[in-house]
This record gives C-alpha cells, structure tokens and sequence, in this order.
C-alpha cells in the first residue's frame, strides 16, 4: 500500500446553500469569532502526507481583493468516515478592489494526525457556488 496515492486530486460537486459560521471558542468562555460567508469557489482540494498525518489544503476563489482570516472551518456530519469543512474567509474591510486571475486566490489547510484520519474515508470541503472532495 502507497500512502502517497491515497487522496487524488479532488472532483468537484455543486454546493448547497449554508448559513455564516461561527467559530466557538474551546474554552467555552472566550468571545466567539465570526468565520465569515463561504467562499466563493473551490478551485483544488489536495491532501498530502506527512510522516505524522496528513494535510488537507484547499485554494478558492473569492470575489474581491482584500478576503482575510481564510479558514477550513469543522462541520459535524452523520456519515461514517466523512470529514466534512467549510471553506470561509473574512470579507474586506474597505471598499472592495475588484481584480482578476491569482489576485483573486485564497488558501487554507488544517491538519489531520494520523489518528485523525484512520478511518476517514472521504474529506468533502463546501464553498458558495461549488463543493469538492477526495476519496481515500
């Protein structure tokens, strides 16, 4: 078995609509933190292998120059071996600077231990217009 060839490229799938996300602090005291709206597209889903795990990145599109705080925020699923993110970032603050190609690309990764995803069977990531995942 080759660890490397586990998760492929991503295959897209249209999104369903979600409602904004707020992060929860885990200390349950803490000031919550508004994950902002979903971005717009998804435009490639990788995991790749690490010695301890594995990461899960994700790159977008979203509308205007200036989205920050980009995030793959957890969603709770009911599906055995689902590992399902939200794929958010923060609005700009000022007006808008409209653009185009890589000026208008945004990244995040969160990190799975090899524990973690022992019995992940898929990792679906959700965006605006779009959804992706990748099958082990």
């Amino acid at each position: 078995m080759n660890p490397f060839n586990w998760f492929g490229g991503g295959e897209a799938r249209r999104a369903r609509r979600s409602k904004q996300a707020i992060l929860l602090p885990a200390d349950g005291v803490s000031k919550a933190v508004d994950a902002g709206p979903l971005v717009q597209q998804i435009t490639d889903l990788r995991a790749e292998s690490t010695s301890t795990g594995t990461i899960i990145r994700a790159t977008g599109k979203v509308a205007s120059i200036g989205y920050h705080e980009v995030t793959l925020v957890p969603v709770p699923s009911d599906v055995v071996g689902l590992v399902r993110y939200e794929f958010r970032a923060l609005p700009p603050i000022d007006v808008p600077v409209i653009a185009t190609g890589r000026l208008l690309e945004v990244s995040a990764a969160v990190y799975l231990t090899k524990i973690q995803y022992r019995t992940v069977r898929r990792i679906e990531v959700v965006a605006a217009q779009n959804s992706r995942n990748i099958r082990r």
